[in-house]
């Protein structure tokens, strides 16, 4: 059953921007950011802070993207953007020179968060129509865990792996430095030595809970685990 997911919604999604037709694919499909990027005024988007400190961050939904963005770049920069779509926006050249950074989360807690934050209709209600529906199916998280994988919300990005977002075609990290969400201070404190920007991480987007372990029963335990497997090997977590 995790197989035919995996190799359904999750595989081709991977694999999908190193084709011929890339360029094009991320024209359509990111058309939006890439003009509100570039071409609008006050827009809560820039490409323009992530070439001056010359570093692309790859902002993982639910990993203290939000935070991280706005205390270094003073916006969001280029949002949830993978790094199949990083090379053509800043060309394999910069790609290649600029220090690329993210932040991931043990897929357990982060499988909640989302959950939690999209059941509440994420930032400012933004998520308050479709998706809001979606959630809402479910009697619990527990329900949510149990079922999500047989559902199309499967396919929303925040429930996509966090691998799908740094590594190339073979699960290789393709960045300079992956931080922890669970040491976000001290490992935003050597980002911050990096890029040479001295600064304190603001907390933003926070929310409070009991211990994702408290969310959990050995069979959604073992679904999450089989589902974010290469999440769980490549950014070495556990239970």
């Amino acid at each position: 059953m995790y197989k035919c997911f995996f190799n359904k919604y999750i595989e081709p999604l991977v694999v999908r921007f190193g084709t011929e037709k890339c360029r094009r694919a991320l024209i359509r499909d990111k058309k939006w950011l890439i003009r509100a990027a570039t071409h609008i005024t006050d827009s809560p988007y820039s490409l323009e802070e992530l070439k001056s400190l010359q570093c692309i961050f790859f902002h993982i939904p639910k990993t203290g993207g939000l935070s991280i963005s706005k205390t270094l770049f003073g916006n969001r920069g280029l949002g949830h953007i993978n790094t199949r779509e990083a090379k053509i926006l800043f060309g394999s050249k910069n790609f290649k020179k600029y220090f690329k950074f993210t932040f991931v989360r043990n897929p357990w807690d982060r499988l909640i968060s989302s959950y939690e934050y999209l059941k509440s209709g994420g930032l400012n209600g933004k998520y308050k129509n479709e998706v809001y529906k979606k959630i809402s199916q479910f009697d619990s998280f527990k329900d949510f865990a149990k079922r999500f994988h047989n559902t199309d919300i499967i396919k929303d990005i925040h429930f996509l792996p966090q691998y799908y977002f740094v590594c190339n075609k073979k699960s290789r990290v393709e960045v300079d430095f992956v931080g922890k969400y669970e040491r976000i201070n001290e490992d935003f404190k050597l980002v911050t030595q990096k890029v040479n920007v001295p600064c304190h991480l603001l907390h933003l987007n926070q929310s409070t809970r009991k211990d994702y372990k408290s969310y959990y029963d050995n069979e959604t335990k073992k679904i999450v685990s089989k589902i974010y497997h290469k999440d769980i090997e490549i950014f070495n977590y556990k239970y």
